[in-house]
């Protein structure tokens, strides 16, 4: 790999990367916190390359954390739970991270739920079946 020499006329390249600083030394010590959940969260129906899932929720219903409020539309796609205890405000399009408008489910967090996950403990991964 060439490396630019101060004349300009070499190609600018980086051998293995850029690797900036991560200052890691200014967290590494703090013990790990729970943050609580925001006012509202929007949920993206496409959250990957296939058919975006459908919601099974209307505006107005109240979602417990962990419940099914869209399921599988496509060979390709995947249901989809609520992260949070609260009411479904829209489903529409809103803004996406990728620029886009997309079509999601937007839920105003209960903030005074103990945000515990439906049934009790999360079940151990071993143990579930298709």
């Amino acid at each position: 790999m060439s490396r630019l020499t101060g004349n300009g006329n070499e190609l600018l390249t980086f051998q293995h990367g850029v690797h900036p600083h991560d200052y890691k030394e200014l967290s590494n010590q703090c013990a790990i916190e729970r943050l609580p959940f925001p006012d509202t969260l929007t949920l993206p129906l496409a959250q990957h390359i296939g058919a975006p899932s459908k919601p099974i929720v209307r505006k107005g219903q109240r979602v417990r954390r962990g419940e099914k409020i869209a399921e599988a539309a496509g060979f390709v796609s995947v249901a989809l739970h609520s992260p949070v205890d609260g009411e479904v405000e829209a489903i529409g399009l809103f803004d996406h991270p990728n620029g886009q408008m997309q079509q999601s489910i937007r839920i105003r967090t209960d903030r005074f739920s103990a945000q515990q996950i439906a049934g009790g403990q999360v079940p151990d991964p071993t143990t579930l079946d298709r």
